[in-house]
């Protein structure tokens, strides 16, 4: 009987340019231009001196600075990154299907085994995701893959990503660890020793992929993405897939209430 058989589904821990103007005595040609007489009558010398000696200039300003260039494009690879970023997309795809189903689940209190195993899967899915992009560097789609390799571009990634999920690089290290243990002993391998480590929070994970978002389309510009960062994508997503979710949910409470022919 899938109903009675059914276990509970995994729960993750949640914590001004100058103008030409007159003058009496002559026309200022504009800015850092020497000033000159209005005619040869204003100048006293003789013909020739007038024809030689250069007239009083006056002092042209300081030229300004140049401006600084832009900085150049980060070379990137497109092969890498034409399936790196999906991969982080999908990954908010399962994170968020996987919360909504199983606090629809929770709050209509089933037992049921299809609906475990498919609330299950998502978040397995969503860790594997994860890992692939920000997991062991040797995955050919890590993060560190598409852009040049070099520390500084890396040491710069990790700063910014330290400053916007509030750890410190121990407390990622830490967080990176859970992460994949829980991926490497639960999701894409077994041990015969059951695994009892407690679920890791995704909430920092989510942080993760709204920086990578972020930190990407810095990376490909001038080149853009025809779509919204993943932080509204997940919120419109979640408010377009609640309602289903809930309608699937009461329509099993429903046929298990009913009883057998």
């Amino acid at each position: 009987d899938a109903t009675s058989n059914a276990l509970p589904p995994f729960k993750t821990r949640h914590p001004a340019r100058s103008k030409r103007r007159r003058r009496k005595s002559g026309k200022y040609q504009g800015e850092g231009a020497a000033f000159r007489p209005a005619s040869r009558a204003n100048c006293w010398l003789g013909r020739e001196e007038c024809m030689t000696k250069k007239p009083k200039s006056r002092k042209a300003p300081a030229p300004k600075a140049p401006a600084p260039k832009p900085a150049a494009p980060m070379p990137y690879d497109r092969n890498v990154f034409v399936t790196q970023f999906p991969l982080v997309k999908y990954f908010i795809y399962h994170l968020t299907y996987y919360r909504i189903l199983f606090d629809g689940y929770e709050e209509h209190q089933l037992q049921n085994e299809f609906w475990t195993l498919t609330i299950d899967a998502h978040l397995l899915r969503a860790t594997t995701n994860w890992c692939m992009v920000f997991g062991s560097k040797s995955e050919p789609t890590h993060w560190r893959h598409l852009t040049e390799e070099s520390e500084s571009h890396a040491q710069n990634f990790r700063n910014g990503l330290f400053s916007e999920i509030g750890l410190s690089e121990v407390g990622w290290r830490k967080y990176w660890t859970d992460m994949k243990q829980f991926r490497d002993k639960w999701v894409a391998h077994r041990e015969l020793k059951p695994f009892t480590d407690p679920v890791p929070n995704f909430d920092t994970a989510l942080a993760v992929a709204y920086y990578y978002d972020n930190w990407v389309r810095d990376v490909i510009s001038p080149h853009s993405l025809d779509e919204p960062p993943f932080e509204l994508f997940a919120a419109s997503l979640r408010e377009s897939v609640t309602p289903l979710v809930n309608k699937l949910l009461r329509a099993t409470e429903m046929g298990s209430a009913e009883p057998p022919a």
